[in-house]
């Protein structure tokens, strides 16, 4: 595959040219790596996923619920920022679903929307 570059424009696609068994190049969270995602691997991770909408806070360090308990991770929103990428979800627990915050940045008080699969 060649190497991508900022300098060269790329064709556009319409959904009729995407097929599923194509790829897009991302970096892959765990390792920092730059692979190739089949477009159907994303589609099914993006279906698999599920949501807890508008969750009110009330000055906590961490959220339970049983719906995220065996979940394989989760990705929250507070006043739409996404936590994860600014490093405000610390830790989750999989086994009791339990999501920690980050404590230089709670308790919070507010709405939380969480995505989990």
């Amino acid at each position: 595959m060649p190497k991508i570059s900022n300098t060269d424009e790329y064709a556009k696609l319409t959904n009729a040219t995407i097929n599923i068994l194509d790829f897009v190049i991302g970096t892959q969270n765990s390792t920092g790596a730059t692979k190739n995602f089949p477009i159907g691997s994303i589609l099914a991770a993006v279906l698999s996923t599920k949501v807890i909408d508008d969750i009110s806070l009330n000055e906590v360090n961490s959220y339970q619920n049983d719906l995220l308990i065996n979940a394989n991770g989760v990705w929250g929103f507070f006043n739409g920022e996404h936590m994860n990428t600014v490093n405000l979800i610390s830790n989750f627990e999989p086994d009791t679903g339990t999501i920690t915050f980050n404590s230089d940045y709670g308790p919070y008080a507010g709405e939380l929307n969480i995505l989990y699969f």
